[in-house]
């Protein structure tokens, strides 16, 4: 769901001058904001630039210079001109100026996700070709948004049925095989 989100408004919003997408998702237990998915034109070549894979890559939420952990603590927008700016400590800014270059956005704004009790389930980072944003943008981006936070909030109500769900059977059935069971 997320690369596909991802892919889906980088290529519908490209006429607005989106260059790339990514998504962050909320791992409270561990206390990190992880890289979910991105999307951008060149994708490929930006994929080689990251030190190991992207879904790999986190940050912890303690880490408040950080403008993506900002948007997840604040629970507001924030922007930027330097992807490093979002990205440190987990990404050195040589990494990140060229990804930058490579992607050829000149401004980041990211949105927090959240879930219907008003949690922060995560961030979306889009990468813009401007460093102005029209309102026209700010209200495409926004409504994006808004529809992915319903589809993460539907995902994770199927992840938590389906834990309970695995929790039922192995009460009722130790010896049942868990790996029959839809994930």
């Amino acid at each position: 769901l997320a690369e596909q989100s991802v892919k889906l408004m980088t290529e519908e919003l490209r006429s607005e001058g989106v260059l790339g997408t990514a998504m962050f998702r909320v791992h409270s237990q561990e206390n990190l904001l992880y890289a979910y998915a991105f999307s951008s034109r060149l994708f490929d070549a930006v994929n080689k630039l990251f030190p190991r894979k992207f879904s790999e890559l986190s940050v912890s939420l303690k880490e408040t210079s950080n403008l993506l952990v900002r948007t997840v603590a604040t629970r507001d927008e924030q922007e930027g001109d330097r992807l490093f700016d979002f990205s440190k400590p987990t990404l050195n800014q040589m990494t990140c100026d060229a990804i930058q270059r490579t992607i050829g956005f000149s401004h980041l704004i990211s949105y927090p996700l959240r879930l219907k009790q008003g949690k922060p389930a995560g961030s979306l980072l889009f990468g813009l070709e401007n460093k102005e944003i029209t309102e026209r943008q700010r209200i495409f981006l926004g409504t994006f948004r808004s529809q992915l936070e319903l589809a993460l909030e539907n995902v994770i109500e199927f992840e938590q049925v389906v834990e309970r769900y695995k929790r039922s059977i192995a009460k009722t059935s130790p010896d049942s095989h868990q790996e029959n069971i839809p994930t």
